[in-house]
This record gives C-alpha cells, structure tokens and sequence, in this order.
C-alpha cells in the first residue's frame, strides 16, 4: 500500500520518521503541495532518506498529490498555537486547506485526517462527498491534554509545542492499523509454496 503524507511540516516529518522506525517495506510518498514550504519539505525528506534505507522501505518527494496512492493522510493546516485557540476558529481556518488537498484526491480513496480539529473536518469531508475519510484522533494535543499536572499541558504548548513527536507516533500506530487491516493475509499454505 502507497502511503501519501501531505504536508510535510513538523507532524508530517514525525510522522514519517516514525513510520519508517516502526514497519519494514513500506512505500512513503511525502507531498508538500504548498510552494513555500517546498524547501523546507525537501530538507526533511533528505534527512528522512538514510532512515529509509536503513529499515528497507522506499521513501520519495513529490511537490503535488498524485491520484495513485492508497492512503492518504492530510497533517498540512494551521497548528494549535495556545490553549486559547478554538476548534471553531481552527476548523474555519483548515477547512480550506483541507479542502484544497481533498480536491486532488479520488473520492473513493482511503483518508486520514491530522489537521486540527481532526473529528470535525472529516465529518465535514465526509458530508462533501469523501466517504472514506477518518480522523486520526490520537494526534494532536488530546495526548498531551491528559497530562493532569497543574499548567503542564499549557507550558508544552507554549514553549514545547514546536515538537511534533508525540502525535507523530500516535499517528504512525493509527496508520498502520489501517495498513494491515486493508492488507490481504496470505494463508499459511499459500506462503509455503511461494
């Protein structure tokens, strides 16, 4: 299964990274469709390279979406930038990002959902013609919210909050259950033969 992360930002990039620590023979397309964070994009794709190598999965870059994947998982939006922000104010800020991404992606086509307010923007997707469209609800700062320390959660957020791994490996785990459960198991006697 071809996997495209669109939006290769600080989730996207600790998505990755952790996918490719954590699965073998996996095929990872990281896509920034937004001129601007092209640089950066392939800048986190050549240091992601050697990783792939290294635990035998392919890794490659495009600048667009392609319609050929499998899977396509969407992290490229604005981020939480104080506990402040509203999932209102967020959700109107991504859905036209989101939306702009969905347009290039066939409608029958699995998708996972990252971008903040991540329940409601695929419920929205879902409405707008993406039936096969589901938050990766384990990805943004609902982890960190279940820190119980006084003011925790609030200092990640302002002065940690530019790192992304915690929600990138939550991601990575929800990702490949997807994975193996639309992968087809070959029985024991079918793999003896081949």
């Amino acid at each position: 299964m071809r996997i495209a992360i669109i939006g290769i930002g600080r989730v996207g990039s600790a998505i990755a990274y952790s996918l490719l620590l954590k699965a073998r023979n996996l095929d990872i397309l990281l896509c920034e469709p937004h001129e601007p964070n092209r640089m950066k994009a392939l800048a986190e794709y050549s240091d992601l390279l050697p990783v792939a190598k290294a635990t035998r999965n392919k890794l490659a870059f495009s600048p667009g979406i392609p319609n050929s994947c499998q899977f396509y998982v969407i992290t490229s939006g604005h981020p939480r930038q104080t506990p402040d922000t509203t999932k209102d104010s967020l959700f109107t800020e991504n859905w036209r990002i989101v939306f702009s991404a969905l347009q290039r992606i066939p409608r029958n086509k699995l998708i996972g959902l990252v971008t903040n307010p991540p329940n409601r923007l695929a419920t929205h997707a879902r409405g707008r013609g993406w039936p096969r469209t589901a938050p990766l609800r384990f990805c943004t700062d609902e982890l960190r919210a279940k820190v119980r320390w006084e003011g925790l959660n609030d200092f990640v957020l302002q002065h940690k909050g530019h790192t992304a791994w915690t929600p990138g490996f939550a991601c990575a785990q929800e990702i490949l259950a997807v994975v193996r459960a639309q992968t087809p198991r070959t029985s024991g006697n079918q793999r003896r033969r081949s």
